[in-house]
Order: C-alpha cells, then structure tokens, then sequence
C-alpha cells in the first residue's frame, strides 16, 4: 500500500496529525524504519523514523509542540531520523 492509497481510506473526521506505516523497507532494517505520513500541513508528505523514536514525533505532533518539517529535516544521511 502507498502513502496516497493509505490516506484515501481515512475518513474525513479522522483527526490525528499522522499515520504510520510498517513497509516492505521497514521490515527488512533491525531499526525499523517506519514510514511517516504528515496528514496535515504537507498531507502526504514522508519521512522515515526509526521505532524507538516514534514517540517523539508522535507526541510532538499531537501537542503542536513541533511541525513535521522539523523531523523531516533532521534525518541522518541515510534520510532516516533517530533522534536530535
């Protein structure tokens, strides 16, 4: 499943800042990169976090203590965030 094909089975009331998807990339790397989807500001928009750190974008997000841009511009070279 895509980013954009997971988005059209959102409902429109669905309120959460965003979604989290376990890919084929996420599965196969000891870290878990899983693929963020921002259903906000840059709907659509991805970045790929390590498990561990999910929390931080999650909690962030939900508090609209960060935006996504923020996470998304610190990723490693790997174009993966794990942390600030």
């Amino acid at each position: 499943m895509t980013p954009e094909s997971a988005i059209d089975l959102i409902p429109a009331e669905y309120r959460h800042p965003l979604l989290v998807l376990a890919d084929s990339v996420a599965v196969a790397s000891t870290d878990l990169p899983l693929l963020v989807v921002d259903l906000r500001r840059e709907r659509g928009r991805c970045v790929r976090i390590v498990a561990a750190e999910l929390w931080s974008i999650e909690n962030n997000l939900s508090e609209a203590n960060m935006d996504f841009e923020e996470f998304a511009g610190a990723v490693d070279n790997d174009v993966v965030f794990r942390g600030f």
